[in-house]
């Protein structure tokens, strides 16, 4: 089981990296461009005018819903599995409207089903299967125009990706793209 645990996670470190070849800068895998359907982004609850299809980093409008509601979560189907090593966010700029995520966690499956969290050290510190490890919060957006570019502490080999916002400036409202690269 240990070594299938670390079978599914490549280090991310220029000076080490043995995984696919420009996996850890991570290329655009599809949200931006709409080759993942809107059919494969699916989510916990938004607000009724801020779907999911709004969730591509950026359109014109974003996906959103009020955190004081309770948490929400929103994630991708890639397909396919993929290393995936990073996520490109991005807010909601509008002359009434100035709402983004300001921290968040990520978690991962390859089955839709049974989830694990993007950690400090994904996969290296469990000394046995049930061990939870706390996810890592990453740091959000500082404004609702720019785009924030974070990198996984290791690539994580998936298929799904779930991102729940743990903080927002008022409304949560995010856009974003996965990045990574097609699985060998």
């Amino acid at each position: 089981m240990e070594t299938a645990l670390r079978e599914a996670y490549h280090r991310c470190n220029q000076q080490t990296y043995t995984g696919p070849a420009g996996c850890c800068n991570g290329k655009p895998l599809g949200m931006k461009d709409g080759s993942i359907p809107d059919s494969s982004i699916t989510e916990l609850r938004h607000h009724s005018s801020w779907v999911t299809a709004f969730a591509r980093l950026d359109d014109s409008r974003c996906w959103g819903f009020y955190l004081h509601n309770g948490y929400s979560w929103i994630q991708v189907d890639l397909g396919a599995m993929y290393s995936v090593s990073g996520l490109i966010t991005r807010g909601y700029n509008h002359p009434n409207y100035h709402y983004w995520v300001l921290e968040y966690q990520v978690s991962y499956s390859f089955d839709g089903d049974k989830w694990r969290n993007v950690t400090e050290a994904s996969g290296t510190t469990k000394t046995s299967p049930e061990q939870v490890e706390a996810p890592k919060k990453f740091a959000g957006n500082i404004d609702g125009s720019s785009h924030v570019t974070i990198q996984f502490p290791m690539a994580v080999r998936t298929r799904f990706l779930r991102i729940e916002p743990t903080r927002c400036n008022h409304f949560c409202c995010l856009q974003f793209e996965v990045l990574g690269c097609s699985d060998i």
